[in-house]
């Protein structure tokens, strides 16, 4: 990714090595729409794993939005989280 000008944490190739505060390479499709053909639309939602919400809660968001935006990833493991339908 970081060659199309998207680096990801901990990507050995184009992002560097792992910092000491994410454990691995931080890549996760949290919403996924895929169409399949004669089936139509595919909704896929998976939780952010434990270990990047672990990584999460260490970040501070720079503004209301994004500090929205980070508490819903964090709380994605818990059933009560919303949908997100703007994807």
């Amino acid at each position: 990714m970081g060659y199309e000008g998207y680096p990801l944490v901990g990507d050995p190739a184009y992002g560097g090595p792992s910092p000491n505060w994410c454990p691995r390479q931080w890549l996760h499709a949290w919403h996924l729409r895929i169409n399949v053909p004669a089936e139509g639309l595919l909704d896929v939602e998976v939780p952010v794993p434990s270990d990047l919400r672990t990584v999460l809660q260490k970040l501070t968001a720079e503004d209301a939005t994004a500090t929205e935006k980070l508490q819903e990833w964090i709380l994605s493991g818990d059933a009560s989280c919303p949908s997100d339908q703007g994807y």
